[in-house]
């Protein structure tokens, strides 16, 4: 009977400080996951305080080269091949300057700007004006009917996905592939390159700051794209193609009480 009881308090011990190991390690974790978030939202912020303060001196010299191509297009008014440069010139520029007034108003506040959007419209408009900063890409695009919904997106999700597009084009411009669709609530994004791939272990340090997969630059944008997707609940995902190339797959949860638009 002494030998029951004692053997029943050695269970009832084991079991207590098993289950006191077990929650101080979800404890551990748990605080290792903010360390980390915390530390992640402090280079976000650096990035972005960098970022804005780039805009604002660039203001000036796009400004003037702006001047300077009005200019030319008036005296070479009669040289067909050389307006056709100068108005490419011109539209590049000139998105430059958006995109540079867009980053310093973003900068300037506490959160992100959200407004609701047809899907379908927006991926049309945001493609289509990538395709005039990047006028060497050749890609085929297909936008699926499931984007004819109306969803709130927060406008960094946009800067997000060039940044995506961005990282492909930089492996190789030619040849890429785009497909958006939604699937049970969650949109998908998905971009296919025919660069030189990435290994496993460059896949799976995607998102860390100074982690890139060209070999050159900072991986600051696919820095910036993953922390922002993941505060929207989304995730980025590199995969190398068998066949070459990479397959970069961006998911984002949407709102269930989104609408169908009427086409």
């Amino acid at each position: 009977m002494y030998r029951q009881q004692a053997k029943r308090l050695v269970n009832l011990e084991y079991y207590f400080v098993a289950k006191m190991a077990s929650d101080l390690r979800r404890q551990e974790s748990l605080l290792n996951t903010a360390k980390e978030d915390a530390l992640r939202d402090e280079q976000v912020m650096a990035v972005a305080t960098l970022a804005a303060g780039t805009a604002h001196e660039l203001g000036t010299p796009l400004a003037t080269m702006m001047v300077l191509v009005e200019e030319m297009q008036q005296d070479y008014a009669q040289d067909p091949k050389l307006q056709q440069d100068l108005s490419l010139l011109a539209a590049q520029t000139l998105t430059c300057r958006k995109t540079l007034k867009q980053l310093v108003l973003k900068a300037d506040q506490e959160r992100g700007e959200a407004k609701a959007v047809n899907l379908h419209s927006f991926f049309e408009h945001l493609v289509d004006h990538w395709l005039v900063i990047r006028p060497d890409v050749v890609t085929t695009i297909e936008l699926d009917p499931s984007l004819q919904v109306t969803s709130v997106l927060d406008l960094s999700i946009e800067q997000s996905i060039l940044n995506l597009l961005n990282n492909a084009a930089d492996a190789n411009p030619k040849g890429m592939e785009i497909h958006a669709q939604i699937k049970k609530h969650i949109l998908y994004f998905c971009i296919w390159d025919q660069g030189p791939g990435i290994s496993e272990e460059i896949a799976s340090d995607i998102g860390k700051p100074f982690v890139t997969t060209k070999g050159k630059g900072l991986g600051l944008g696919l820095f910036l794209s993953n922390a922002t997707l993941s505060r929207a609940g989304g995730t980025v995902n590199l995969f190398g193609r068998a066949s070459g190339g990479t397959f970069t797959e961006m998911t984002l949860p949407l709102s269930r009480t989104n609408k169908q638009s009427k086409l």
